[in-house]
Formats: structure tokens, sequence, C-alpha cells
């Protein structure tokens, strides 16, 4: 039986596009995040849709791992 299309696979194509990453409030956000994690931290972030948070940590930790329901969605965040 083929997968069938979910919702959020239909928007993984265009989903960063609403993002709010460039306000103020993702970068206190990340400021935040910043100040609890270290380089010896492993991440798992369940929902990551196409990976834009999990990149933005990634550098500052020792491993991320995300997870989504939408293959659309992971096949965004690995490109």
């Amino acid at each position: 039986m083929p997968k069938r299309e979910t919702f959020w696979d239909r928007r993984a194509g265009h989903y960063d596009n609403g993002s709010s990453k460039r306000g103020p409030a993702y970068a206190r956000k990340m400021d935040r995040m910043r100040a609890l994690l270290g380089p010896a931290d492993l991440v798992l972030e369940f929902g990551c849709a196409t990976g834009e948070l999990s990149l933005d940590v990634a550098p500052f930790v020792r491993h991320v791992h995300g997870i989504d329901l939408s293959a659309g969605m992971i096949q965004r965040a690995q490109a």
C-alpha cells in the first residue's frame, strides 16, 4: 500500500518561508538554549520539521537527533 501524503508532507516545501527565525523572539530563544547547552550535550528534538532549530543548535552541542512524523519534513531537513 503506498504511503499517504500527510498534511505536513504537503507543507514541507514551503514550511520555512513562514519561519519566525529572523525575529528577536527567536534570537532570545537561541540565547537561552545556548546558555543551557554545552559541547558534551546530546539533543533530541521531537517534531523537528525541517530541522531549522536543530541545525542552529548543532554547533553548540555534541550531537542533535531530530524526529518528525512527516517524511517530507525529514527529507527537507536532510537536504
